[in-house]
């Protein structure tokens, strides 16, 4: 497999009442990427969405060891949610992901040799959670029901390390109006079987990642 580039094990698979969130139609913006406090990265991001679908377009810049690592990354999902493709490049190094019959396909094309493909059957709502491209969890969030509330489950597969498996959400009260507190703001815990993250968002819109045990905070610019 391509790994990722850092080694925060984000998924080693890899918010008066407010309104409940919900994805909106356009979005975009800079998430600032900091591992205790010293700042490694960041992602810019465009996210479109309607009734047909949508797509999450993204570039990050990370600087490791002196220079800089420059990647891409493009979500695509049909109305609901479904998944349709998800594409990384750095470079030459390149991962395809589709999903089409019943079945995830990847394809991994690393800068030097050849292309391997693996076929994965997994249910067409499986969300993509990538190593380091934190917006992934923007539509991810979306698919949280706030009316039901509690712990919802939720099967994702990780490109970079071709993993399957499962993130649980769960709704944190943010009680009272303290300072900063704004409108609209709810969070979601998301467990996997390696790791605890915070998601921060507002109507919809991820303000804020963090995972305490990694000293890692994602901040929206």
């Amino acid at each position: 497999m391509i790994r990722p580039l850092l080694s925060v094990p984000l998924l080693a698979l890899a918010l008066g009442m407010a309104a409940p969130a919900q994805l909106p139609k356009h979005d975009s913006g800079t998430l600032v990427i900091a591992r205790h406090g010293k700042r490694l990265g960041q992602e810019r991001f465009q996210l479109h969405n309607s009734g047909a679908g949508g797509r999450l377009q993204v570039q990050l810049q990370y600087r490791v060891g002196g220079g800089r690592i420059k990647q891409r990354a493009e979500l695509q999902w049909f109305a609901g949610g479904s998944l349709r493709a998800y594409a990384w490049q750095q470079g030459a190094d390149r991962i395809a992901v589709r999903f089409a019959s019943k079945r995830l396909r990847a394809r991994y094309q690393p800068a030097h040799g050849q292309a391997q493909t693996f076929l994965f059957q997994l249910p067409p709502t499986t969300a993509i959670l990538d190593a380091n491209v934190y917006s992934l969890w923007e539509p991810l969030a979306d698919r949280y029901n706030w009316s039901k509330g509690g712990t919802q489950t939720f099967s994702v597969f990780v490109p970079h390390t071709g993993d399957p498996g499962q993130v649980r959400l769960t709704e944190i009260p943010l009680g009272g109006h303290g300072p900063g507190r704004q409108q609209g703001e709810e969070q979601l815990r998301a467990e996997t079987s390696q790791a605890t993250v915070y998601l921060l968002l507002q109507r919809g819109r991820l303000l804020r990642l963090t995972m305490p045990s990694a000293g890692l905070v994602v901040t929206r610019q």
